[in-house]
């Protein structure tokens, strides 16, 4: 689900109009808010919260955006800069 909200957010960045610093911030503020409250109801409902384990939910969702690569490359391939860049940010100290 952390990986939907980010491709959601940065589809609209990737369009020939829409990629201003401005729109990329709001995409990846407003993929932020709503990963929150995903993990924030995970916790509630689990009394476990996944951002402690933060290198393991990164790895997953690093692990997730490899597979859209292929995906990408197979299907979309005007797609591929979503996971791509994805990965760029998700590996960033």
């Amino acid at each position: 689900m952390l990986r939907s909200f980010d491709y959601a957010a940065h589809h609209s960045v990737r369009e020939p109009d829409g990629g201003t610093v401005r729109r990329e911030f709001r995409a990846g503020e407003w993929a932020q808010r709503n990963s929150a409250a995903l993990c924030d109801g995970y916790a509630a409902g689990s009394g476990s919260d996944p951002r402690e384990s933060g290198a393991l939910l990164r790895a997953y969702e690093v692990d997730k955006a490899i597979y859209e690569v292929v995906y990408e490359a197979r299907n979309r391939p005007t797609w591929l800069s979503l996971p791509l860049n994805a990965i760029r940010r998700l590996t960033q100290p």
